[in-house]
């Protein structure tokens, strides 16, 4: 038997960085529940219902690091989608984050990187760890697997 994961990256971008706060409630809409540019219904909550009318189940690598910069309410209201239907949460990371969180994740690194092995093996360390918390607070649970941002990793 050939075993199939089902994975899906839950994620939000803001259409660059320049104006995150302005950006964020339509990037919101857009990439967690598809609305918008005649996208509607197609987004995370549609994903997790088609999964369960087909008996499917699949893990969603959810990013939080988004969180550290608008706060662990949308983490969670994304949690939450993934969790009451049953399906599963694990972490994924975009570093892109690190340095507009609110204050900035690793104070030693003002600028934006990339990707997860532009840091050092503490930095990496530090961002995995944090992004696993900031998952555990918004309900996900522990997680057990993991998939960098591009999957740009060392």
């Amino acid at each position: 038997m050939l075993d199939i994961y089902l994975t899906c990256d839950t994620e939000v971008w803001c259409n660059g960085w320049n104006a995150l706060d302005a950006e964020f409630p339509q990037a919101f809409d857009r990439y967690v529940y598809g609305r918008g540019d005649g996208g509607e219904g197609v987004g995370l909550p549609f994903q997790v219902k088609t999964l369960n009318e087909h008996g499917l189940r699949g893990v969603f690598f959810v990013e939080p690091l988004f969180s550290g910069r608008f706060g662990l309410a949308p983490l969670q209201e994304i949690v939450g989608i993934v969790r009451d239907g049953g399906q599963e949460v694990q972490l994924h990371l975009h570093t892109e984050w690190a340095d507009e969180a609110r204050p900035p994740l690793l104070p030693s690194v003002p600028e934006k990187r990339q990707h997860l092995r532009y840091f050092d093996l503490d930095q990496q360390t530090a961002l995995i760890g944090t992004g696993a918390s900031l998952l555990e607070r918004a309900g996900g649970g522990r997680p057990r697997a993991f998939r960098a941002g591009s999957f740009a990793f060392n």
